[in-house]
């Protein structure tokens, strides 16, 4: 039987990244006797993506596919009573999530190229964004929301040789009052998004390939991903901060505990490496069998926390320092 295409890439890209980063487990984020718990691992796509906790404490997920595939969904997962339903399907292909502020779920559709808000109890939606000027985005991916409910959201065209419709791989910010600004381009392919405890900081981890659309304009990026750090001004504007890690293969979604440590997915590393603010590694979790890991989420229950992780077709959880 012929593998799926999208599938085929990315196993294709599985052998091409072979470099990463070294570290062991230190103990100091990452109980060394704590193993990550399978939660759910019933995808019908080819990964899960993006999960993100509501206010009362659901998961919700993403489930991707391949276009001849089923694999579009948002998964609702109860922790409760460890059951999960369909809450959106199809989904455009939905990669990132989060809530904002007012509980409703912000949606990064990928292949639908919008950012969407959904009314979880009413199931209505809205479109926030569907292109900037005049042209549609090339497939927004994950989104960070700070406390002012300003949007932030990288938009890539992370596969495919295609023409892209931005001339950019870029970090779009959609403001609290709706108005729609171009923050970051030309810094590799921005997949991961997360800002700081303190508001003043925001991160993107690159997922760089050398498969570059044909109207692209600029210099190729090398096979990799890196991990970027921007100063949020206050008059609104973002400046450069610093290059914080290469990490030698692409790294996907982020997020970040209450003293600035930054989770970063390694893709095809199968693991989450944890950064300090200023870069240091002070820790890594390896994951179990699945082949990709791609994006994860953290809730505080004093005294200790739970990341909530999507590799492969599994939802895992583990308690955290």
């Amino acid at each position: 039987m012929n593998a799926p295409k999208t599938l085929l890439f990315f196993l294709l890209l599985m052998i091409e990244f072979s470099g990463s980063l070294s570290a062991q487990s230190t103990g100091k984020i990452f109980y060394k006797d704590e193993s990550p718990k399978v939660l759910f691992n019933k995808g019908v796509g080819n990964y899960l993506e993006g999960p993100t906790v509501s206010e009362d404490g659901e998961i919700f997920f993403c489930d991707i596919g391949t276009p001849d595939s089923i694999g579009t969904v948002i998964w609702r997962y109860a922790p409760n009573n460890g059951k999960a339903s369909v809450f959106r399907s199809p989904s455009n292909y939905a990669a990132g999530l989060m809530f904002d502020r007012n509980g409703k779920l912000i949606v990064c559709e990928f292949k639908g190229q919008k950012v969407i808000r959904v009314d979880v109890e009413k199931g209505f939606s809205e479109i926030l964004a569907n292109s900037f000027q005049g042209n549609p985005f090339n497939g927004p991916n994950d989104v960070a929301i700070d406390e002012k409910g300003n949007l932030y959201f990288t938009d890539s065209k992370v596969l495919g040789t295609d023409p892209m419709p931005q001339g950019v791989h870029g970090v779009y910010r959609i403001g609290y009052d709706g108005k729609l600004d171009l923050m970051i381009g030309g810094y590799g392919k921005p997949n991961g998004i997360i800002l700081s405890p303190d508001q003043k900081i925001l991160y993107i981890a690159t997922w760089d390939n050398v498969r570059t659309p044909r109207n692209f304009k600029g210099a190729k990026p090398r096979n990799g991903g890196k991990l970027i750090a921007f100063n949020l001004l206050e008059n609104g504007g973002i400046t450069f901060k610093q290059e914080l890690a290469d990490l030698g293969r692409p790294a996907d979604g982020m997020t970040i505990d209450m003293d600035g440590n930054i989770y970063v997915t390694r893709g095809f590393g199968k693991k989450i490496t944890v950064f300090s603010p200023s870069g240091e590694i002070i820790d890594e979790l390896s994951l179990p069998d699945d082949w990709i890991t791609t994006n994860s989420s953290m809730i505080r229950r004093p005294p200790r926390s739970t990341l909530y992780i999507t590799a492969g077709k599994t939802l895992y959880s583990i308690i955290t320092k």
